[in-house]
C-alpha cells in the first residue's frame, strides 16, 4: 500500500513592527530566527500601509503564515492594528512590559527602533508572546469618556484648590457670609470683583442684582450688605490686588468652564451606557449593590470591558492592584504592608469612594468593615478588605449576569 506523501512543512514568519507617530520600523524573521531581507520602514498612512502588504508579498510571505505583531505604547497603534485585521492578519498586541522583559534576557543594552522591531518578532518566534486585550467599540467609547471626566476632575481639583488658597489670601472672611464660595452665584460675583479692595467700593444692591440671575439660591440684600461689610472691615493688605485679582477670576472661569464640560460628559456616559441592552443590564447589575451608583458603574464597566477575560475574582483584584505589596530582606520587612497599586489610579478611587459609602447604605459590608477593626486592623486597612469584596461581588454579577444578593454573596463570616 502506497503511504500518501507528507505534505511539505509551511515555513512560518514573524513581524515585529515598532510604532511611532509619523513612521513604523519592520522587521521580519524565520522560524529558524534568520533575518528574512531587510527591516524597513513604512509611513504612517494609507500609502505606508499598502507598502507594507507590497513587500511581504514581494518577500514571498503569505499572510496564512505570518504572525504580526504591535507594542501597545500609547495609541499609536490602533489604526495600524485595524488595517492589519480588516486584511485578514493575525496580530498580536504585546504588553511593553513583555516586550522590555524579552529585551533584557537577550541582553539588549541599546534601544533603537530597528532593535525594538527586531525584539518583538522575536518575542513572537519564542511562543511565550500574550495579547493584550483590546477593547470593542463600545468599551473602548465608555473608556475615553471616564478617563477624559477624570481628567476633567483632577483638573477641577486643583483649580479649586489653588482658587481656595488665593481667596484665604485676598478675602479671608468670605467664609463667614457665604458657605460655598464656588457656587454660581458667589463665583460670578467674585469674578466681577474678585479681591476684598474690590468688593468694599461696590454698593450691596449690584451684588444682589448678580445674584438674583440665577435662580434657586437664597442670596438676598441682607447677605450682599454682610458681604460688603466684611469686605470693607477685611484685613487683606491689598498687596498685589490687580494681578492677584486677574488670577482669581481666570481660576474661576476655569472652575465653570470645567464643571459644564462634566455635566456633559456625564450626560455622554449615561447616554452610552442606555444605548446598548448589555450595558444597561451589567448597570443594572451594579448599581443594585448598595453603594454603587451609575458614575462609579460606569468606570467599572469601562476598565473592567469583558470580565470574561478574568479567570478568577483574585484575577481582577489582582489586576487593580487591590493587595498587600510587600518588601522583605532577610526576613525582614524593609516597609510597611501597602496595596500595590498597580492598574488605572481613577479605578481604585472610585472603589474606594464606593465603599465608603457602602459602609452607609450596605449593611453587609459595613458589618465587614466591623468585623475587621474589631480584629485590629486599621480604618484604612479594613476599607481596602471592603472593597475587595465589592470587587470579588462585581466580578459574580457580571461574570453570572445575577443581581446583588447578600444571602448568597455572605455566606459566611469573612
Amino acid at each position: 500500500m502506497r503511504r500518501k506523501p507528507t505534505p511539505p512543512r509551511r515555513r512560518m514568519f514573524y513581524l515585529g513592527i515598532d510604532v511611532s507617530l509619523k513612521s513604523h520600523r519592520c522587521a521580519l524573521l524565520d522560524a529558524e530566527g534568520e533575518r528574512v531581507g531587510n527591516s524597513f520602514s513604512i509611513d504612517a498612512s494609507q500609502e505606508g500601509f499598502s507598502l507594507l502588504l507590497v513587500t511581504l508579498e514581494k518577500r514571498g510571505v503569505l499572510k496564512e503564515d505570518l504572525t504580526i505583531g504591535l507594542e501597545a505604547t500609547g495609541h499609536l497603534w490602533e489604526n495600524l492594528l485595524a488595517h492589519l485585521e480588516s486584511k485578514g492578519f493575525t496580530v498580536k498586541l504585546l504588553n511593553p512590559f513583555q516586550t522590555n522583559r524579552y529585551r533584557e534576557l537577550l541582553a539588549k543594552k541599546a534601544k533603537t527602533d530597528d532593535i525594538d522591531a527586531y525584539v518583538i518578532a522575536g518575542l513572537l518566534r519564542s511562543g511565550e508572546a500574550q495579547s493584550c486585550y483590546v477593547p470593542d467599540d463600545q468599551i473602548q467609547g465608555l473608556r475615553d469618556l471616564v478617563r477624559l471626566r477624570n481628567t476633567y476632575l483632577d483638573n477641577l481639583q486643583t483649580y479649586r484648590r489653588q482658587a481656595t488658597s488665593l481667596l484665604q489670601l485676598v478675602f479671608p472672611e468670605v467664609g463667614s457670609v457665604v458657605k460655598d464660595p464656588f457656587g454660581k452665584a458667589m463665583r460670578t460675583i467674585l469674578q466681577q470683583y474678585p479681591t476684598a479692595a474690590d468688593l468694599a467700593k461696590v454698593h450691596p444692591r449690584k451684588i444682589e442684582k448678580i445674584a438674583r440671575s440665577f435662580q434657586g439660591n437664597t442670596f438676598d440684600r441682607a447677605k450682599a450688605e454682610a458681604l460688603v461689610e466684611a469686605a470693607k472691615n477685611s484685613i487683606y493688605a491689598g498687596r498685589a490686588k490687580f494681578s492677584r485679582g486677574k488670577v482669581l477670576a481666570s481660576l474661576l472661569s476655569q472652575i465653570a468652564q470645567l464643571e459644564s464640560a462634566i455635566e456633559e460628559l456625564d450626560a455622554t456616559i449615561a447616554a452610552s451606557l442606555d444605548d446598548s441592552t448589555q450595558g444597561r443590564s451589567d448597570t443594572d447589575r451594579l448599581t443594585s449593590i448598595p453603594g454603587i451608583g451609575p458614575k462609579t458603574a460606569a468606570v467599572l464597566l469601562a476598565e473592567i470591558g469583558e470580565v470574561c477575560r478574568f479567570h478568577s475574582a483574585d484575577h481582577l483584584v489582582g489586576y487593580f492592584g487591590l493587595f498587600p505589596g510587600l518588601a522583605e530582606s532577610g526576613g525582614k520587612p524593609l516597609s510597611a504592608p501597602h496595596i500595590s497599586k498597580r492598574g488605572p489610579k481613577h479605578f481604585r478611587r472610585a472603589l474606594y469612594m464606593a465603599s465608603v459609602a457602602a459602609l452607609k447604605h450596605n449593611p453587609e459590608l459595613r458589618g465587614l468593615y466591623h468585623r475587621k477593626r474589631s480584629q485590629g486592623k486599621a480604618p484604612k486597612q479594613a476599607l481596602i478588605v471592603v472593597a475587595r469584596k465589592l470587587l470579588t461581588i462585581v466580578y459574580s454579577l457580571l461574570r453570572y449576569q445575577t443581581e446583588y444578593n447578600p444571602s448568597r454573596l455572605f455566606l459566611a463570616a469573612e
